[in-house]
C-alpha cells in the first residue's frame, strides 16, 4: 500500500505525508509514525479514513491518524493514481459473512427499527474465545440495516467440542435485522472468527 497526501487537490500543492504500507513519513519530518487506518483484518483491505471526495470524484479529502489515535493532519489522495481505489463499507460488507462488534451488546431485530428488537440466545464457545458462537450471512439491505441470517452455534473449525452446552438454547438458523453500520457509516460488524 502507497499513498502520497497532499495538502490541497492538486498535485502541484505542497506533500502532507506518504504512506507506505503501515508508515507516515510527514513532509516535515524524517521519522516514521505508525498508521491507523481503517479496514477488517481477515477480508485484507486497509486504507485511509475519507472524510469526502470532490465533485469530479478525482480527490478524496482524508484523515491522516497515527496508530496511538492522535490525528496528525487531514490532506488529498489523487484517485486517479493507478490502483487507487474507494470501498464503500455499506456496500461492501452487505455482501459478506460477519458478526456484531463485542465491544457493543448484541442486538437483533424482527424489523429495521429499534423498537422491534428480539430476544435471541445464542451458543457461546468454550475459553478462551469467550465469544458467542454464531455467524450472520447477509440477504437484504435497507439503508443502515441488514436482513440477514442468524445460525448457532457456527463451528469455524468443524467440531462443537469448543461450544458450551446450554439446554436452554437449541441449535437454529433464522432470519433477524441488525443494524450494520452508524449514523456515519462506520461499520457496527467485523469479520467472523476463523479456525
Amino acid at each position: 500500500m502507497h499513498a502520497v497526501i497532499y495538502a490541497k487537490p492538486n498535485v502541484a500543492s505542497n506533500t502532507v505525508a506518504t504512506l507506505s504500507e503501515w508508515e507516515y513519513t510527514f513532509h516535515d519530518e524524517s521519522e516514521k509514525v505508525r498508521a491507523y487506518l481503517v479496514g477488517f483484518e481477515k477480508y485484507g483491505y486497509w486504507g485511509l479514513p475519507i472524510l469526502s471526495i470532490t465533485k469530479d470524484s478525482s480527490w478524496a479529502h482524508v484523515s491522516v491518524e497515527s496508530s496511538d489515535g492522535i490525528t496528525r493532519t487531514k490532506g488529498w489522495v489523487n484517485l486517479r493514481t493507478p490502483n487507487t481505489t474507494i470501498r464503500i463499507w455499506a456496500e461492501f460488507l452487505a455482501t459478506k459473512s460477519m458478526v456484531l462488534r463485542t465491544d457493543r451488546p448484541l442486538r437483533f431485530y424482527s424489523k429495521p427499527n429499534k423498537n422491534a428488537q428480539l430476544n435471541i440466545k445464542l451458543f457461546r464457545f468454550r475459553s478462551p474465545f469467550d465469544e458467542y458462537s454464531y455467524i450472520l450471512k447477509p440477504i437484504r439491505r435497507e439503508g443502515r440495516w441488514l436482513l440477514v441470517e442468524l445460525q448457532t452455534p457456527f463451528l469455524p473449525c468443524g467440531s462443537d467440542d469448543a461450544i458450551e452446552r446450554d439446554p436452554s438454547i437449541q441449535p437454529r438458523t433464522i432470519k433477524v435485522w441488525i443494524q450494520y453500520i452508524d449514523e456515519r457509516g462506520r461499520p457496527l460488524v467485523k469479520a467472523p472468527m476463523m479456525c
